[in-house]
């Protein structure tokens, strides 16, 4: 099917073959695939092969305090979250899409709740 459409393409005289324009260290234009090979593996080693650090780098602790939340969601959050979902997007790992989260939200969040409070060690999960 490629050689119907660039054929027609051809005939047609719409035919843009793109080709890749490559360009040397002197910004001189490369022409042949040979070239364009050598001038990509020498672009990679230049960015890729460079020298280690020969000193560690010694980085202190803070000594302020950050205040972050540690505490699994509540149970409104978790309705919030599920309310923000998009629809007709594809299912993730669980093959769950989210309009049937959002079809009812309520036992969707009190369904979530054990699970994220099982998943963040706590062993006592607050029912509504």
């Amino acid at each position: 099917m490629r050689e119907v459409y660039d054929i027609t393409r051809n005939l047609t005289g719409k035919f843009n073959k793109s080709s890749s324009r490559i360009r040397d260290k002197q910004s001189n234009l490369l022409k042949n695939d040979e070239d364009n090979a050598n001038r990509w593996a020498e672009h990679f080693n230049d960015i890729l092969n460079v020298p280690s650090f020969e000193e560690e780098n010694d980085i202190p602790p803070s000594e302020d305090t950050l205040d972050i939340l540690t505490e699994p969601p509540s149970l409104q959050e978790i309705k919030e979250a599920l309310k923000t979902l998009k629809n007709n997007k594809a299912a993730g790992p669980d093959n769950i899409p989210a309009e049937v989260l959002k079809a009812d939200i309520e036992l969707a969040a009190k369904t979530f709740l054990p699970l994220i409070y099982k998943t963040w060690n706590f062993e006592i999960c607050p029912v509504d």
